[in-house]
């Protein structure tokens, strides 16, 4: 009876973990879609002032400087959102074990660093986010 209940405390844990780990994952994957939108919406302003520029005959990139500093800074804000996914994938891995995993890794199937999803060996691309596989 003691083994049960241990069980099943262990197993109500492990998907409560699992629970919160996904939503906060998913409020740092949204936060990153939306800095990347406003990045190519600050390349795009960035490419209008530049084309004005040459077109009046002035070619000059001042007042560009502002908008570099801020793609820069949205680019360093997602940089900090993937290591926080990173290590909220790592800190509930040390919590829950080997058990955080359930399924047994395929051969020939590898995991993209950026989003966690499953790939065949040899793709150079994630099959869910277009990042490149390491």
């Amino acid at each position: 009876m003691a083994d049960l209940k241990s069980s099943i405390t262990k197993g109500i844990a492990t998907i409560n973990m699992k629970t919160n780990n996904m939503l906060e994952e998913s409020k740092c994957r949204t936060y990153i879609s939306t800095l990347e939108k406003e990045i190519e919406g600050l390349k795009q302003m960035a490419g209008d002032k530049l084309y004005q520029s040459f077109e009046s005959g002035n070619f000059s990139v001042d007042g560009l400087e502002n908008i570099m500093v801020e793609i820069q800074e949205k680019y360093k804000v997602i940089s900090q959102q993937k290591e926080a996914i990173k290590q909220m994938q790592e800190q509930a891995q040390r919590i829950l074990g080997s058990e955080q995993n359930n399924t047994v890794p395929q051969a020939g199937v590898i995991y993209c660093s950026s989003c966690g999803a499953q790939n065949q060996v040899g793709y150079k691309f994630c099959t869910k986010c277009g990042s490149p596989m390491e």
